[in-house]
């Protein structure tokens, strides 16, 4: 989607035309939001991390290493904006991501957690054998 032109994605997503302009309009932002809420977040980054993965390719050498490269991973904790309520406290999230700057894995922690023992790689999500 050209972020130029926000309404030339929407026929992608599902958001029919108006029947009498044939204009797909841009939901409200509330819409938007009450949607995202409804999904299930662990799925939504499950998805949106293959989209990622498939799409980015790492950059190739200009000559073959002598030995295999090794894969640089990070891992941080960060705080949702906006997710604090009056009667909850803000969703911290522990994503692990690559220098490519894709999403690996992600999970949410206890809020007063310490992000260092949280941290327990899913297989499935992460291959940690050519990490550094």
């Amino acid at each position: 989607m050209d972020h130029r032109r926000p309404t030339a994605g929407l026929g992608d997503l599902g958001f029919p035309p108006d029947p009498l302009t044939g204009i797909r309009a841009v939901p409200h932002p509330a819409t938007i939001r009450r949607l995202l809420q409804r999904l299930d977040g662990d799925a939504l980054d499950a998805a949106i991390g293959a989209y990622l993965r498939a799409r980015t390719t790492p950059p190739q050498p200009s000559e073959p290493p002598s030995k295999p490269a090794l894969r640089a991973i990070s891992v941080d904790g960060k705080t949702v904006r906006g997710s604090r309520t009056r009667t909850t406290t803000a969703i911290q999230l522990l994503a692990t991501t690559d220098h490519h700057g894709v999403v690996l894995a992600q999970q949410q922690i206890a809020s007063k957690s310490n992000k260092i023992p949280a941290f327990q790689p899913r297989p499935d999500a992460i291959d940690l054998k050519a990490a550094c």
